[in-house]
């Protein structure tokens, strides 16, 4: 399958690391699907890409299930599969407090976006993958995700 061909996601995608993946994908010839948990956010992110053509925007929290199911049934009603997944949507609500301080909620949330949210990604997209006999996965971290 050439590049020209594949379906890419990129969470948390609408500045950063998630932004400029976006558009070195889209110069490979690949439709990308640049996502955000913020709708304006992602919108503005998009129309500063607007001279590639191959990048669209859809609303993606990864800590909500529905969303995740709105997404994937999205991709396959528009491109009928999906070929790289790049979880890079991730959060640092704990910086500068020892691990020892930080408030357990804290912590909770920041599982539930950057260990739930790539796992959950994961579980909707690889049978759509195995689906189509291709697929990449590339999860994003921080140091600190280690």
């Amino acid at each position: 399958m050439e590049q020209r061909s594949r379906v890419a996601i990129v969470t948390g995608a609408n500045r950063g690391i998630g932004y400029e993946i976006c558009k070195e994908l889209s110069k490979t010839g690949c439709s990308v699907v640049l996502t955000s948990r913020n709708e304006v956010d992602g919108k503005k992110a998009i129309s500063s890409l607007n001279e590639y053509d191959n990048i669209v925007y859809h609303k993606l929290d990864v800590t909500d299930i529905n969303d995740i199911s709105d997404l994937r049934d999205w991709i396959l009603k528009t491109y009928g599969r999906l070929d790289i997944l790049i979880n890079n949507a991730g959060i640092y609500l704990d910086e500068a407090v020892s691990v020892i301080e930080v408030d357990e909620k804290i912590i909770q949330e920041t599982l539930a976006v950057n260990f739930y949210g790539a796992f959950r990604m994961c579980k909707a997209f690889v049978p759509v993958m195995k689906q189509n006999g291709y697929g990449r996965i590339v999860n994003i971290s921080s140091g600190m995700g280690q």
